[in-house]
């Protein structure tokens, strides 16, 4: 069982990232515990290391992961341009966490070409993580 307080470290930490791949708040949270239940389940001591930069990048890429397999089910349609987790999960990397366009494709496993053309419709999309695409902000 993964206690309250990890679970409250992890959900400040990655529900922004959650709710901008899938677009559902409820679903963004479940998505966040199911994530570190799969850790749990792999070995019990992994989420205490949370504050570890690798733990980081491994849960993101579990997340990103989980929401691309979930995305037929929960990404709804107020998504506007941005219409797949795989495209949301490239911006995000892209343009908030800094990553190269060869570990972007490494991570959600496209080609760089594929990349490119996400990063390529940037320009074009009006992106924030502080609000949602209903117009609620969210932190």
């Amino acid at each position: 069982m993964v206690k309250k307080e990890l679970i409250r470290k992890l959900v400040d930490e990655f529900y922004q990232v959650a709710n901008y791949l899938i677009q559902d708040q409820l679903q963004a949270m479940q998505l966040i515990i199911d994530v570190a239940t799969g850790f749990v389940a792999q070995d019990s001591q992994t989420l205490y290391k949370i504050d570890n930069e690798y733990f980081e990048r491994k849960f993101l890429l579990k997340l990103v992961s989980l929401a691309k397999q979930r995305s037929e089910q929960i990404l709804n349609s107020r998504s506007g341009n941005i219409n797949t987790v795989e495209q949301r999960a490239c911006i995000y990397l892209f343009e908030f966490k800094g990553e190269a366009v060869d570990n972007i494709s490494e991570i959600l496993r496209i080609s760089q070409q594929q990349v490119l053309s996400y990063i390529d419709q940037l320009p074009h999309k009006s992106i924030n993580l502080n609000e949602s695409f209903d117009g609620r902000t969210i932190n």
